[in-house]
Order: C-alpha cells, then sequence, then structure tokens
C-alpha cells in the first residue's frame, strides 16, 4: 500500500468523502489559521460602533471554548463519511469494511481523545496570549459585567448580545482548529496504519 505525500494511499481515499482528503491536503493549514482567526476577532469584540472590551471574555474564552468542542469530540468522536457535504448527499461509511472501520475505532481511541485535549490546551495557549496582548491594549476600556451592562445594552442591539456573540464565534473558531487538527491526526494516523499491516502480511508472504 503506497503512501503519498500526504500520508493517504489513494486506495484509502476511496473509502471516504473526498473532501476529508482534501481538507487534508490542501486547506489543513488555512483552516487552521481561520479558525484562530476567527475565535480571537469574535472574542475581542465589535470593531466597529460601541466597543464591548470584557474582561471575563478576553481571559476565560481563550480556555472556555476550545474546551467545549474537547469536551463534544470527547464524548461524541468524529466518524467518517462518505460524499462531498454541500455538493450532494453524504452517507455512513461501508460498515462491512474492515479498513475504513479501523478508522472509526482511531477516533473512539483513548489516544484520539489525548490528542484532542492537547491540541486544546495549545489552542488555548495561543489564544490566551493574543487576547492578553488585545487586552493590555485596551485595558483603559476593559469592562467586567456580566453579562453585560443595562447602560451598554440600551445603547446598541448589537452591544446588548455581544457578550454571548463573543462565546459563540470563540467556540466556532475553535471547533474549525480543533476539528481539522482532529480529522488530519486520525487520517494520517490510519494512513501510517495500514501500511503498517499491509507491510506485515507482506512479511508473512
Amino acid at each position: 500500500m503506497a503512501a503519498t505525500r500526504s500520508g493517504i494511499p489513494p486506495e484509502l481515499r476511496r473509502k471516504i468523502s473526498p473532501g476529508l482528503y482534501t481538507m487534508v491536503v490542501q486547506h489543513s493549514v488555512f483552516l487552521r489559521l481561520f479558525g484562530v482567526g476567527l475565535s480571537a476577532l469574535l472574542l475581542y469584540g465589535p470593531v466597529a460602533g460601541i466597543p464591548d472590551h470584557n474582561g471575563f471574555r478576553y481571559l476565560l474564552g481563550p480556555w472556555v471554548c476550545p474546551s467545549l468542542v474537547a469536551a463534544y469530540r470527547t464524548f461524541f468522536p468524529f466518524r467518517p463519511y462518505r460524499g462531498t457535504p454541500f455538493l450532494d448527499r453524504t452517507h455512513d461509511i461501508d460498515r462491512e469494511d474492515p479498513v475504513v472501520m479501523r478508522l472509526v475505532e482511531i477516533y473512539r481511541s483513548n489516544e484520539a481523545k489525548c490528542y484532542l485535549w492537547g491540541q486544546a490546551l495549545r489552542l488555548s495557549g495561543i489564544l490566551f496570549a493574543i487576547m492578553g496582548i488585545l487586552a493590555l491594549l485596551v485595558r483603559d476600556s476593559l469592562n467586567w459585567s456580566f453579562p453585560y451592562s443595562l447602560e451598554r445594552s440600551l445603547a446598541s442591539p448589537i452591544s446588548r448580545y455581544w457578550f454571548w456573540m463573543g462565546w459563540i464565534g470563540g467556540c466556532l473558531g475553535s471547533f474549525i482548529t480543533l476539528m481539522t487538527d482532529y480529522i488530519t491526526w486520525g487520517l494520517m494516523t490510519w494512513g501510517r496504519q495500514e501500511a503498517a499491516i499491509g507491510a506485515g502480511k507482506d512479511v508473512k508472504r
């Protein structure tokens, strides 16, 4: 089973959605950076109009948002699929195929959970550094209201909901980054595992 530059042999790619493979090979770096940028931007708050420099969101958001995503995937591991999202219908993998079912088991494994939480901690550190710098830059206008002050909410409909919008956006960006890492790791691990199984079969022959 010959591995490609992505670590996923062509015969394995045909067993899963081509979209998963495309994300690993072509867009993983972009998706990671986009997720981090989206998290930081929405945790920061509105860049136009009435500012909402909330200290709780700045200092707790980087730790809470990635942890929520990691906890979700810990209890509900990713399940690979076939088909291309947004272009055609997706459907379940072939449950009779032991090769693809080994990928399912990889995402359910304790190793996958440890990797996911390790990446969540790493992402939290990156976001905390970014938000810490931003908090220092706007320290004179930081507020510690929870969830928002009445005066601020009456002044602007956007500010009324921004406290929660920021948390939701932080979770969304964290989801994009962590899912990219998580799916990529699983596929790469799968490729190496199947290559090792193939090599073992060749040796026995």
